[in-house]
């Protein structure tokens, strides 16, 4: 089984999420998700002292990944949730899609 680590991903946003800006964690990554997770709310209670719209998850990345290229894209969906993706800095987002999708 591979090893996972995880990263914070923190978001500010103005009231109608026309602008929106990455906040600095309070760690760069996290041994486990659940460390991780256990320091996202003080994060965020932080974050909405200063923010209107704060937003922020945790995810699991693999730590091989975050050696190389890699590049975490987020977006704030019409569910209103942050939704965030790492990738490396050379895949092409739509095959990215594509293969999940079919599985390949």
């Amino acid at each position: 089984m591979q090893h996972l680590a995880a990263i914070m991903v923190l978001i500010s946003c103005s009231n109608d999420l026309v602008v929106c800006n990455e906040r600095p964690a309070p760690t760069v990554s996290y041994e486990t998700i659940a460390t991780c997770k256990a320091e996202l709310k003080p994060a965020m209670d932080n974050l909405a002292a200063e923010s209107t719209r704060p937003y922020g998850k945790c995810v699991e990345v693999d730590p091989e990944m975050m050696e190389r290229d890699a590049a975490v894209y987020w977006e704030i969906d019409k569910n209103d949730e942050l939704q965030v993706t790492i990738r490396e800095e050379h895949e092409d987002p739509a095959v990215t899609a594509e293969t999940q999708t079919t599985g390949s």
